[in-house]
């Protein structure tokens, strides 16, 4: 899409020069024409504007009728263009891209120049007639359309605007930010091209700025908008800034409430201009169905978008009381307009306050161009000189109007070199549905905020970013430090006595009245550990370290001899009953520890840690961990896989199309192998094939398909996506084309009232079959060169398999394009004629009542078999959508090969039953009469007529002369009754009796018709054939005359004449 503008652009540049050459050598001529009664110089405008085939049409009407007042107010000014006045010429877009290129072409190729356009109404129409604007040197003002890609330098280098976009609110954001010291963020946005464009954009500036993007979620749908928000959720996000349009506000602030992402703790920012006000009266006043049901309460909703925060654009300047440019305030300029717009027929939009300021735009654009020109800065040109070769007026259009400032009716407008506008944003405040302007930030960026911050947030204070985590020393209590160290002399004296008691009765084996604490095996080693210390020391002071000093010298005033104590503490080492003792120089014992772990209630040793520190596991870390069998992880894991193909839908789609398959060259070997046996020959084998050929087609369809969904080929392929088209739609049309084409040869031969003698060929039939195949050509050629199928990737949330630590998101590829429905819609007329077409022929022959000819009962059944297998297929498919994709895929290959196979299988099986039946029946006349034997001799037993079209001879002859000696078969004549067949004879029947090989009587019944040659006609009538009865009264008819038989055997005669024609 991208290229199709530049190419549209390649081809109206040399247009451009040609009508430059023009242009210039009509130049004096036309500034004569163009002079006005009034005396003033005409300047050209133009806009493009979609006024009919258009929902925006009334909008579009409305700024053609409003930018020529607009004008008409500016040419009122005698210091604005002084001797110029500005007109304006228009043209209807009708609201597409290429419709606006050629009404772009026939406004600048027909009249006067036109110096600038003013207006394009919408976003593709912009990216369009931007682009070749730049080719007729020709300033763009924008107004109303909405899209960020018409600012690129690179490709639109002549369009402004004065509307807001998207992107417009990022520096806003910002400015909040900065206001609270806010350095850690999270996106979320609706999946759509704006805001994806404005989200990389605030990206960049939160980069830019240090500031933390914690995480940014998509939501894709409603439904996936539960998993975004538990990513949020998930991040700890306080700071939220979304971008989502009203419709979609709903489900977004609902999952946000049941997930708890709102309240003083949070708070969202978010793009204004999409967001429209009393939405959540809106949603829930909607008609039933109109949209998805959420599990949330209009109150609930209210609750959880309390005091969000919305960056708005300013249509219509706050400051009423400043007077702008027009002359007038922002109040009188609205009184101004409504007077204007009750008189319009057309709807007024909230975006006139912009197209009001790009007209003055661009009249003080070429009031200050003027002004330079005058001065000679090109010499003695002057604006009315302007062509579209004139590169050098247009740099200085260009350059005048990102000179000019000046207040409109929307705030102070001015540009920036990008052609982006600089003006003023709002700040508004979301309350209980009711929207409250509490900031503005003017054109310096600067915020001024309109409330105080008590008032602005729910909870009267700002929320924090993130959590904060304060670690201080915890103070101590100087009562608890008196009582613990009380006590804890009382226990110090209390275990020294109880240590003395142990030694002095530790020969006492009496049991003690006392509990036994679970510390005892401590007690235990501090007394040795404190006797083992005294033995050390002593054993140095018999050394004499300390003189003649000896432990009983003992004092609370010997320092000397407590460091010694001290000393010898520290240095012993012993096994004690706790495990190994030792001490270190601030007091804590070196020892052992254990790991343990808990579980039912019950506490397993799991791992020790010895006085080395070192940890060794007495249990796997298979058992070791609470329904993981793997170490805990650090953090979530997020995994990325291409969705799995289910097994069983492969082998049932694959079973099935084997099926089909197998059947197919079944009937092919059939039908190849029986191509001379009557009966078949009759059906036309030739066109059987093609049958089977197009059914073959349609396997192979059913064949990629699967190799598609499995992943046998590349996933990326988009060429695949063709091939499926092209198998389906040519099989479907070979296949019933073929089935199409006998009944019509059917229908020619047997409902015409004069049937002429010809002969309907297969090579005929084939090439019928060949038109519609070219007919589906006229659709599937333009559609694979124009609008090719590609394969687009999706992502999809397992929520089955994702875990606390573990989210799996599973990609899978489908092949689409945006106007794919449109060609879906041709195909599926043109097989729904066919269709129609084929149910009318088989329902014209059902009178044909010969089955090895005519299938026009089997061809109904086909077609209500097609029919109601479309009529369910087509629809699920259409609504399950692209992320059900085995359920697609199955109802797609069960379908088709189900079809497929049970239309084969009603269209051969009957003929595989008919091959061994006598199939060509002769008539004979056989005459007799009890007195009239010379005459039996003279009119001899002869063929009338083969049945028609049948293939081969047979040797009934001498069979049926045989009965006709032994009067076994009888000719008469009579009167046809009403009920007869109506295209009979009026004159008689020939009833034959014959008896059948297999049956011993049969009854075949052919309908009139009429065969010509030449000068001679003749019908042949109704034919009734059943066994002879041998008791029937042989003088039945030999009261007719001679003269009767003689005619009789006329008309055998001449039958028999032109049946052999």
């Amino acid at each position: 899409m991208e290229q199709f503008p530049r190419l549209v652009s390649l081809l109206c540049v040399q247009a451009a020069v040609a009508f430059a050459s023009t242009t210039n050598a009509s130049q004096d001529v036309n500034a004569t024409a163009n002079s006005s009664q009034n005396g003033l110089i005409p300047l050209y405008i133009g806009t493009l504007q979609p006024t009919s085939g258009h929902w925006w049409s009334s909008y579009g009407r409305y700024y053609v009728d409003f930018l020529q007042w607009i004008f008409d107010d500016i040419n009122s000014r005698q210091d604005i263009l002084p001797g110029y006045e500005l007109r304006l010429e228009w043209r209807d877009t009708r609201g597409q891209a290429g419709m606006a290129a050629r009404q772009m072409f026939e406004l600048l190729t027909t009249g006067p120049p036109k110096l600038a356009l003013c207006g394009v109404g919408l976003s593709d129409e912009l990216l369009m007639v931007g682009n070749v604007a730049q080719y007729y040197n020709l300033p763009l003002l924008s107004f109303s359309a909405k899209t960020s890609n018409s600012l690129s330098r690179d490709g639109f280098p002549s369009v402004y605007i004065t509307n807001y976009l998207a992107e417009s609110a990022n520096p806003p954001f910002l400015a909040i930010l900065d206001t609270f010291k806010w350095t850690r963020v999270a996106t979320l946005i609706y999946k759509d091209v704006m805001f994806e464009t404005q989200m990389q954009e605030f990206h960049a500036l939160l980069r830019e700025r240090n500031i933390s993007l914690v995480t940014s979620a998509v939501v894709t749908d409603y439904t996936t908008s539960s998993y975004s928000l538990k990513l949020l959720k998930q991040f700890d996000a306080r700071i939220i800034v979304g971008a989502f349009r009203s419709i979609q506000a709903p489900y977004i602030f609902c999952e946000a409430y049941r997930h708890g992402l709102y309240g003083p703790s949070f708070l969202w920012l978010l793009t204004g201009g999409s967001m429209y006000d009393g939405w959540i009266e809106t949603f829930y006043n909607r008609e039933e169905g109109e949209f998805p049901k959420i599990p949330c309460t209009r109150q609930q909703l209210v609750e959880a978008s309390h005091g969000y925060l919305a960056v708005d654009e300013v249509y219509l300047r706050p400051d009423r009381s400043v007077v702008t440019v027009a002359g007038m305030t922002a109040s009188e300029y609205q009184e101004h307009v409504t007077n204007f717009s009750s008189n319009s027929p057309n709807r007024e939009s909230r975006s006139s306050p912009y197209a009001y300021d790009a007209a003055w735009a661009l009249a003080l654009t070429l009031n200050r161009t003027q002004m330079k020109l005058s001065q000679g800065i090109l010499g003695a040109t002057r604006l009315e000189d302007f062509d579209y070769s004139r590169k050098d007026m247009f740099d200085l259009i260009l350059a005048s109007l990102e000179e000019i400032t000046f207040e409109g009716v929307s705030g102070e407008v001015s540009f920036l070199a990008s052609g982006r506008r600089v003006g003023p944003h709002l700040i508004t405040r979301y309350s209980n549905d009711v929207k409250t302007l509490v900031g503005i930030i003017d054109t310096d960026k600067k915020l001024v905020w309109q409330m105080s911050h008590r008032d602005l947030f729910y909870g009267y204070k700002p929320p924090r970013d993130r959590v904060i985590y304060v670690i201080k020393r915890l103070p101590p209590s100087t009562a608890a430090v008196t009582v613990v160290l009380a006590t804890n002399c009382v226990g110090i004296f209390s275990a020294v006595g109880f240590l003395a008691f142990n030694i002095v009765y530790r020969k006492n084996s009496s049991n003690s009245p006392n509990r036994e604490s679970r510390s005892s095996p401590y007690a235990y080693d501090a007394a040795w550990a404190l006797a083992l210390t005294l033995n050390r020391t002593q054993m140095k002071l018999s050394q004499g370290i300390l003189g003649a000093t000896r432990l009983e010298d003992f004092d609370y005033s010997r320092k000397d001899m407590f460091d010694l104590i001290l000393a010898s503490l520290e240095e012993i080492t012993f096994e004690g009953v706790s495990g190994e003792v030792s001490f270190l120089a601030s007091g804590r014992r070196v020892g052992p520890h254990l790991i343990t772990r808990y579980s039912n209630d019950v506490k397993t040793l799991v791992g020790i840690i010895d006085t080395d520190k070192k940890l060794v596991w007495q249990m796997s870390h298979r058992d070791l961990f609470y329904g993981r069998y793997t170490a805990v992880l650090l953090g979530v894991i997020y995994v990325i896989k291409r969705l799995p193909p289910s097994t069983a839908a492969v082998t049932v789609v694959l079973a099935t199309n084997s099926v089909g398959i197998f059947s197919a060259v079944g009937f092919l070997a059939f039908n190849i192998v029986y191509r001379k046996n009557s009966n078949i020959k009759m059906s036309s084998p030739t066109i059987n094939n093609v049958i089977v050929l197009g059914a073959l087609l349609m396997y192979m369809f059913v064949f990629t398909l699967t190799t598609d969904y499995a992943q046998w080929s590349d996933v990326h392929n988009s060429a695949i996506c063709s091939i499926q088209i092209w198998l389906a739609c040519t099989g479907f049309t070979v296949a019933f084309g073929a089935l199409f084409s006998k009944t019509w040869r059917v229908h020619a031969l047997f409902r015409q009232s004069q049937l002429k003698r010809k002969v309907i060929r297969d090579a005929r039939l084939l090439s019928n079959v060949l038109l519609l195949v070219l007919a589906d050509m006229v659709i599937l050629i333009p559609w694979t060169a124009v609008n090719t199928l590609v394969k687009e990737e999706h992502e999809q949330p397992a929520e089955e398999e994702s875990t606390l630590d573990r989210r799996v998101t599973y990609k899978y590829t489908t092949c689409t394009h945006p106007k794919k429905i449109y060609w879906y819609m041709a195909e599926y007329v043109f097989k729904g004629l066919l269709l129609v077409f084929g149910a009318f022929l088989a329902w014209e022959t059902r009178e044909v009542r010969i089955p090895a000819l005519n299938d026009s009962k089997l061809i109904g059944f086909c077609i209500y078999n097609i029919a109601v297998f479309c009529a369910l297929a087509v629809p699920v498919v259409h609504v399950l959508g692209q992320e059900r994709l085995t359920l697609t895929f199955l109802v797609v290959g069960l379908f088709v090969s189900l079809c497929t196979t049970l239309v084969l299988c009603i269209l051969f099986i009957p003929k595989v039953r008919l091959r061994h039946k006598i199939s060509a029946v002769r008539f004979f006349s056989s005459f007799k009469g009890s007195d009239n034997n010379s005459l039996n001799n003279q009119l001899p037993t002869r063929p009338v007529a083969d049945q028609a079209l049948a293939g081969s001879r047979m040797d009934l002859v001498p069979e049926v002369k045989e009965q006709v000696q032994n009067n076994q078969v009888t000719c008469e004549t009579h009167i046809p009754q009403k009920n007869d067949i109506q295209t009979a004879d009026p004159n008689h029947m020939i009833t034959l009796a014959v008896p059948d090989r297999s049956t011993g009587s049969k009854q075949l019944s052919t309908s009139s018709s009429s065969l010509t040659d030449q000068n001679e006609t003749c019908r042949l009538c109704p034919v009734k054939l059943n066994s002879s009865d041998p008791g029937r009264n042989r003088d039945e008819s030999a009261g007719k005359s001679k003269d009767s038989l003689i005619q009789l055997q006329a008309e055998v005669e001449r039958l028999n004449a032109c049946l052999a024609k």
